[in-house]
């Protein structure tokens, strides 16, 4: 070895070894980091009642906006039509003018073969009409006029009972025209179906009228009366 070579390994190994200071770096937590340097007006929602805080960016509270929905505003319809059911409507009554007439009485004059049965307008000018009836008409239109019973019920008897029965009132009798020198007659009827209109004979309808506990009126067309 040579007097350079000792010389360079004497100094190497007699330099003084330098400890580096070490330095304890503390330790950060994120979290605390993350809230110190937010921003101050930050708001925790996990902390704060979603309730009371204004969102300032869009300028709406949730306390006082509602929702949006899709469901349509339902208003009740007070002047909404009820359904019309069958038997509601009454049905048109036969045109003309119609006037109250009264039974003056029931005659039978030989050597007519029918009966005649006398009515008289109530009111002024007091204009009647006579036609001719059946005979079974005739005699239940004079024990009904005389407020008598017959022995047995009369077919206008019954047919006066089976409406009381079936909750069925007469409104009226009405003469409503002529043809081919028939008069021609209509029952008006309200009964629990409604109203309705059915014809008949004049001599029936007007038997039925005066047997009910309070008579129904009978009308009689004017031109009838004119005649």
């Amino acid at each position: 070895m040579t007097d350079a070579t000792r010389d360079e390994a004497t100094t190497s190994e007699d330099a003084p070894v330098v400890d580096t200071p070490v330095v304890d770096t503390p330790v950060v937590n994120a979290a605390t980091v993350g809230a110190s340097s937010a921003d101050p007006t930050t708001v925790d929602p996990t902390t704060v009642d979603p309730m009371t805080v204004d969102d300032t960016s869009t300028g709406t509270s949730p306390a006082t906006d509602a929702p949006a929905t899709d469901e349509p505003d339902i208003q009740e319809d007070a002047g909404a039509p009820s359904e019309a059911f069958p038997g509601d409507e009454a049905p048109a009554p036969t045109p003309g003018t119609f006037v109250v007439v009264e039974v003056v009485n029931v005659t039978f004059d030989l050597p007519s073969p029918n009966p005649v049965i006398h009515l008289l307008e109530q009111e002024a000018p007091f204009r009647g009409l006579d036609f001719p009836i059946g005979l079974p008409e005739a005699q239940s239109i004079a024990l009904a006029l005389e407020h008598e019973q017959a022995p047995r019920p009369t077919t206008h008897d019954v047919m006066v009972s089976v409406m009381a029965v079936a909750g069925c009132e007469v409104v009226a009798v009405r003469l409503t025209g002529e043809r081919s020198g028939t008069i021609l007659a209509e029952l008006d009827l309200m009964g629990p179906k409604g109203h309705e209109v059915l014809d008949c004979r004049p001599s029936d309808g007007i038997a039925v009228a005066l047997r009910l506990p309070v008579p129904a009126p009978i009308l009689c067309e004017a031109g009838l009366l004119d005649r």
